[in-house]
């Protein structure tokens, strides 16, 4: 090749990344949000994820194989894990509790029993690890003062439902069974999770009931039954590289073990069967299980009426499995006490509001925190990185106090 194509291709080269810094400076993001210009260049990474993942997908490719997982791991972990270590006084052991591998963060410097967590990270049932997480854990411990055991659940399309839910039961039920041995408190024993996470630290919850203190559910995917909630609707393009409809049906689609041709037909709610639809109408209805007070959106969930596609028989099935759809359970009695935290700027946004709407309307005690000017996944950023955001450190700072006035120490 001449030097002056090789000149030329520079150019062009040049030239569009140019382009694309532009668009990335001149796209619309709310006024509202925290840190704006640096939340445009994460979400641009997420984007550039995602045309990288369709890309793949249109040539054939399955875009969450095992080398593209690790590589994504270490980019994030690259972005969340500082380069110098903040010294503290947690204790970091890998252990195998059932067959499940588990990262256990242990608070140093007493020798009683501690409260824990049990916590089960997010990405979609499909991305990320306890070690993208680590430096995360290892402060959510530190501020907490909780045993943090993290299960490093099977994901899909590699194994697909049920399997991060009989791993992340199974762990738990351990640890229920062996209190005395991992030195934890044996009546405050909490699940937490954050997206997909949520999802399985909820459908947990249903499982265990009265044995768990406490569910943190973190901007939970809690149904797979109606992708047109107002906050599906508000959140279409705003911060896509995040949190979007079409990232999140491809999500549940992996993990339902479904091929990803369906997102369409999810996104246009022709997935299910209107007779299911009408079913569970009344448990998504944001009229009646999003309050006004809240200000959060004045769009309303879509009723479907299109005929649904031809597959919807398996879906109907799935849909009705509690495991898989928590939020759809109509047996919320003895369920723990639970803390909900929510982001305006997250199409998952809704389904926690109104699931934790439903918790208050059958008697369990719920603290719902909603952060204005909160994205999806924002929670984890709250220790020292690169991606460090004033809202994450103010959530983690909510929750501490929460658990202190209630005494989770003593």
């Amino acid at each position: 090749m001449c030097t002056k194509s090789i000149l030329l291709l520079f150019t062009l080269g040049v030239l569009l990344i140019a382009y694309r810094m532009y668009n990335i400076l001149q796209r619309p993001m709310p006024l509202d949000l925290d840190q704006p210009e640096k939340l445009r260049f994460v979400d641009e990474l997420g984007r550039i994820a995602r045309f990288l993942e369709n890309g793949l997908e249109y040539l054939g490719i399955t875009p969450a194989s095992r080398p593209l997982k690790v590589l994504v791991d270490l980019v994030l972990s690259l972005l969340t894990n500082p380069i110098i270590r903040i010294p503290d006084n947690i204790k970091i052991t890998e252990e195998v509790f059932n067959g499940v591998k588990v990262h256990v963060y242990t608070p140093t410097g007493g020798s009683k029993p501690l409260p824990v967590f049990v916590f089960f990270h997010g990405g979609g049932w499909t991305w990320f690890s306890v070690g993208t997480y680590n430096a995360a854990l290892r402060n959510f411990a530190n501020k907490t003062n909780h045993v943090v055991i993290a299960v490093d659940y099977r994901k899909a399309p590699q194994d697909i439902f049920p399997a991060a839910y009989d791993d992340c039961l199974a762990v738990t039920e351990h640890v229920l069974e062996n209190t005395q041995t991992l030195n934890i408190k044996k009546d405050a024993i909490s699940l937490a999770g954050d997206g997909s996470g949520g999802n399985i630290a909820a459908a947990v919850a249903i499982a265990l009931k009265e044995k768990i203190k406490m569910q943190l559910l973190i901007n939970p995917a809690l149904q797979m039954v109606n992708f047109k909630t107002p906050s599906y609707q508000d959140n279409e393009d705003v911060l896509a590289g995040l949190t979007s409809p079409e990232k999140v049906a491809a999500a549940w689609l992996r993990y339902a073990g479904m091929p990803l041709d369906l997102k369409s037909t999810l996104l246009s709610n022709q997935h299910i069967s209107l007779d299911i639809h009408k079913k569970y109408w009344n448990l998504l209805n944001s009229k009646y299980h999003v309050p006004k007070y809240l200000n959060v959106t004045k769009k309303k969930t879509v009723y479907p009426r299109e005929k649904a596609d031809r597959i919807s028989f398996v879906f109907d099935e799935l849909i009705a499995d509690v495991r898989f759809c928590p939020m759809l359970t109509t047996k919320l009695d003895n369920l723990p006490s639970t803390y909900i935290i929510t982001s305006q700027y997250d199409v998952l946004r809704d389904e926690a509001i109104m699931y934790s709407h439903r918790l208050q309307q059958a008697g369990i005690k719920v603290k719902l925190r909603h952060y204005k000017n909160g994205f999806h996944g924002f929670f984890h950023f709250a220790h020292r990185c690169l991606l460090q955001f004033k809202s994450s450190k103010l959530a983690l700072e909510h929750l501490v106090s929460f658990l202190n006035f209630n005494n989770f120490h003593n």
